[in-house]
Formats: structure tokens, C-alpha cells, sequence
């Protein structure tokens, strides 16, 4: 009779309770029912500050930090990014909190850069940034200078971003270096010896240069084909300023091959997302743990119609590929949706792939990788074994896990 009435008493108080931890606890989850565990949302609130790198430089860099943040009163993770102060109406929404006060309970964190497209913006994935940050991760964007969307400057400069991106690298990490000391914006917040670096398209090669990876004449001859001026803006940019970039980069010429490496040693792993300018030469000089996703119909980098040289050739002998089967170019980035000034554009869609599904995925790979290799933690690495990944769509390679 004693046990029968305990038993009646319990259950009884778990009724009561039930709806409080409903109330105070929302299920966390990913940007689909069906995400799998790593893109599932983190258990950090996410807060975001606006910087300005090195303002008074003549190449100040604008800047958005994501981190973990306390949120003991459980506000709503809502917020309106703006892509530039001069448009207000380009906005994108997001889930984080404005200049939240960070959660130091289990920092410092592993910084992770994250790079934009040529002429892109530091908003260009911010579920990608917001998710790393809502696993304990402080991830720094920033706008290139004189490279976005709205500010492209002189285009016919372009050639100097080859040599800038790399190096802009260097300033993010130093620099977070001020953030995380005493008295900066992110005291005691940043691990600044645990370093990732990621981007898609020319913030890819922003990734694989910050690793080490070179400059290659013989890559940008692959890419570009016979007739380089036929791409003024990019491929015969390049080829029309060979001196001019070898002087900017302190060179008494232009190497005929591979060019000196411009990558920091600071950085411990990478994942590039469709990166721009290597084919294979120039990627040799990574040897830092690399996580690589490509589209299988990519029309902008060397693809798998011939046979994904950037993975054949990576130096490292830690290296994953993630093949999108049948995306393009633009997989990872924000959706149409999600940015409705874009109207249906080809920056921000996928001709197959369901961009909620792609970008899950994303979350997961990317996720569960730095977590693995800047944090050490083995059930992200189990994630990443072979007989662990089995998607619809998704070709898988890895030396690593």
C-alpha cells in the first residue's frame, strides 16, 4: 500500500513539473526536423557584437563576433543583421543576441575565422557562424576591404585580394589576441590557441592560403583555360598583374610556379567550402588537419568532372572530403528566403539541393569536425567515421577518422 501511494506521489509531482521545464526549456534542434546530431542547435545562447578591426589602418576590417553568451533571463535569440549601414533595407535575420554578455563559465573558447565570397559580406552565412558559436566556439567574420557586396571599389584591383585575404587572416588572429586580454571587448572569452579558419568560394581560398597554401600559375592556367581575358575580372586580372602582385607582395618578380606561402602557423585546421584558385599544384603545402565540401556540378572550381584535384593533391594526411552530389557553387550561403532584397538569385539558391537541407549538413560536418580537432572531443570524431556518415546525397572520403 506504501509503495502503491509512492508511486502515485511521483508521478503526480512529474505532472506538475512537466509543464514548467516545458516552459523553461525549448527543445533545441536544427534548421530541419530531420538535421542530424551535430546540426542540431548547441548548448550556448549565441551573443554577436559589431568590431572594427584595426580602424585607423588603411584597410580597416568590419567585423561581427558570435560567441557563447549568458542569457539567464531567457530571452529570445532574435536579431536583424544589416549587411551595410548604407542600404538598411538588405537585412537578414538571425538568432542571437545583440552584445550579450559572454558565457565565461567554460571559456576560453577555439577561435574560428570565417572568410566571405569575392565580393560577398560577413552576413553571408549567418546560421553557419551562429551554430559554431551555440557549441562553444567564437567565431570572428569580417567584410574585406573594398570586396563586398556593396563597397567593391576598384575591381580592377582584384588581384590584390589574392595577396590581402592571407594576410587579413593574421590581423584577425592578432588582433583577437587584444580581444580576449584584459580589458578588451572578449576578456578571457577567446582560446587563441586553438585556431580554426573556414569560408566558401574565394573566402575557400582565404582558407586554404591562411593554411599555406600557394599562389600556383599553373593552377590559375587550369582554372582559366586557354583564353584567360575571356574572365577580365578574375582569370585575366590576374595574368594582366603578375608584376604588380609580385611587387605588393615584396617579390623582385612573379614565380613561375608556386609562390611563397602566405599562411599563418597559428592556424590548427580548416574547412573550405568550394574554394577558388587551386587546382592541385598550389594545395601540396597544407598539412594542417582540412575538411573539404564541394559541389559534384560546381561550374566555378575544378570539380568532379576532373576528379577533384584540390582533394588528390591536399598535403595533409588528415583530410576529409564532404561531396554535395549535384549542388553548385553556392550551397553553403544564406537562402533566397532568408534575404528577400535578392529576389530569386543564383548567389543564393541551388538548382537541386533543398539550401535548409545543404546547410544542416554543413552545420554538421563543419561542427563536428573543429569540435573534434580543437577540442578534442571524441564522439564528434566517431561522427566523422566512415560507417557514421550515410546521407542521401552526401560522398564521403576521409584519411582522418
Amino acid at each position: 500500500m506504501k509503495r502503491a501511494l509512492l508511486f502515485v506521489l511521483v508521478v503526480a509531482l512529474a505532472l506538475v513539473m512537466l509543464p514548467a521545464i516545458a516552459q523553461d526549456e525549448t527543445p533545441r534542434q536544427g534548421i530541419r526536423p530531420d538535421a542530424p546530431s551535430y546540426a542540431i542547435r548547441g548548448p550556448y545562447a549565441v551573443g554577436t557584437m559589431e568590431l572594427v578591426i584595426e580602424p585607423d589602418s588603411d584597410r580597416p576590417l568590419v567585423t561581427t563576433a558570435w560567441y557563447p553568451a549568458s542569457n539567464p533571463e531567457g530571452l529570445e535569440e532574435a536579431i536583424v543583421y544589416t549587411f551595410f549601414t548604407a542600404a538598411p533595407a538588405m537585412t537578414a535575420s538571425g538568432r542571437a543576441l545583440r552584445d550579450a554578455e559572454p558565457d565565461t563559465s567554460a571559456g576560453p573558447y577555439p577561435l574560428i575565422l570565417l572568410a566571405h565570397g569575392g565580393y560577398g559580406s560577413r552576413f553571408i552565412a549567418p546560421y553557419y557562424a551562429e551554430h559554431l558559436a551555440s557549441h562553444g566556439f567564437v567565431v570572428l567574420a569580417m567584410d574585406e576591404f573594398g570586396e563586398t557586396m556593396l563597397n567593391g571599389g576598384d575591381q580592377s584591383l582584384w588581384y590584390t585580394s589574392l595577396y590581402y585575404r592571407p594576410h587579413d587572416v593574421t590581423r584577425m588572429i592578432d588582433n583577437a589576441a587584444e580581444l580576449t586580454a584584459e580589458g578588451g571587448a572578449l576578456a578571457g572569452v577567446i582560446d587563441i590557441d586553438n585556431i580554426g579558419v573556414t569560408g566558401a568560394s574565394h573566402g575557400g581560398y582565404s582558407t586554404l592560403a591562411s593554411a599555406g597554401g600557394r599562389l600556383s600559375q599553373n593552377d590559375f592556367r587550369v582554372i582559366c583555360g586557354e583564353h584567360p581575358e575571356d574572365d577580365p575580372a578574375r582569370c585575366g586580372n590576374f595574368f594582366a598583374n603578375l608584376d604588380a602582385l609580385a611587387t605588393l607582395a615584396g617579390l623582385d618578380s612573379a614565380p613561375e610556379g608556386e609562390w611563397p606561402a602566405w599562411g599563418d602557423p597559428r592556424v590548427d585546421a580548416i574547412v573550405p567550402i568550394a574554394p577558388g584558385w587551386f587546382s592541385g599544384e598550389g594545395v601540396k603545402s597544407v598539412t594542417i588537419p582540412t575538411l573539404l565540401m564541394l559541389g559534384s556540378l560546381d561550374t566555378v572550381v575544378p570539380n568532379a568532372t576532373n576528379g577533384y584535384p584540390i582533394w588528390e593533391n591536399l598535403g595533409s594526411s588528415n583530410k576529409t572530403l564532404v561531396e554535395f552530389v549535384s549542388a553548385g557553387h553556392v550551397f553553403s550561403v544564406i537562402k533566397c528566403a532568408d534575404v528577400p532584397w535578392a529576389g530569386f538569385a543564383w548567389w543564393c539558391a541551388d538548382p537541386v539541393w533543398d539550401m535548409d537541407r545543404a546547410h544542416d549538413l554543413v552545420d554538421h560536418f563543419a561542427t563536428a569536425f573543429f569540435l573534434s580537432q580543437l577540442k578534442g572531443d571524441a564522439d564528434a570524431a566517431a561522427a566523422l567515421a566512415p560507417d557514421a556518415v550515410n546521407f542521401p546525397g552526401i560522398r564521403y572520403e576521409t584519411t582522418g577518422y
